[in-house]
């Protein structure tokens, strides 16, 4: 959530606009899908922060936003395999794996259900001019500590597996225009998950407040994706 609903929902339909560009204005590669999909979520988290604190129901709300959070670790690995199996520094079945997708695409949905469908999931949820509070069974370390380490070992798991196979093929890439690509890439992920692992993730689990920062966050990662693209699609062009 931002410093205010109407700055959440300027800057949710400023990473609409920006996942419209990369989207329909790019010529379509791995990266430009990935980062698309990536601000799309981004922006959509940020309208569930609005309606949070807006709407007279922000429990619902507080469902929606952790049900578009979730997609991110699990898109984030998707990408990083489709990626690194293309460039070589992965072995290409990998990326064609249905068993890979399967698992991609049920822990996220599975989480996504319980948010949605457990009557109790939310513990509390609500905003005020400069905290936002929204506690669910996922983030209650003393009464669903096993469900919470799963939530965690997800989301860490993930982004940990994904930043490892990015990190690994920058370091393996010769071409330094295309380094400095997937640099961006690498550091777009980063800036978006670590705030939302400490600020969504880790001080809610503990019971605490968190100042409304992370649509900072959420915008810069936005703005770094879309320079991402744009920077691969001119190394393409020169055929570098």
């Amino acid at each position: 959530m931002c410093y205010s609903p109407i700055v959440s929902i300027s800057i949710a339909l400023i990473e609409w606009v920006l996942a419209a560009v990369l989207l329909f204005k790019f010529k379509r590669t791995p990266l430009r899908d990935f980062c698309s999909a990536f601000v799309f979520i981004l922006g959509a988290f940020q309208l569930s922060q609005f309606f949070l604190c807006t709407s007279g129901n922000p429990s619902f709300w507080a469902r929606i936003g952790i049900s578009v959070y979730t997609l991110i670790p699990a898109l984030g690995l998707w990408f990083a395999i489709q990626y690194t199996s293309r460039r070589g520094s992965l072995h290409h079945d990998w990326g064609r794996s249905y068993v890979v997708k399967s698992f991609l695409v049920v822990i996220p949905l599975s989480i996504t259900a319980i948010a949605l469908l457990h009557e109790s999931f939310i513990i509390q949820a609500y905003c005020s001019e400069v905290w936002v509070v929204v506690q669910s069974l996922f983030f209650d370390f003393s009464n669903h500590m096993f469900a919470t380490t799963l939530y965690l070992g997800y989301y860490f798991g993930f982004i940990s597996l994904a930043g490892w196979l990015l990190g690994r093929n920058m370091l393996r890439e010769k071409n330094k225009r295309r380094k400095i690509v997937e640099l961006l890439g690498l550091v777009a992920i980063l800036c978006s998950v670590l705030p939302s692992i400490v600020l969504i993730v880790i001080i809610p689990s503990l019971g605490k407040s968190y100042p409304s920062i992370f649509c900072n966050f959420a915008l810069l990662t936005s703005i770094i994706a879309f320079v991402a693209v744009w920077q691969e699609q001119l190394v393409d062009r020169k055929g570098k």
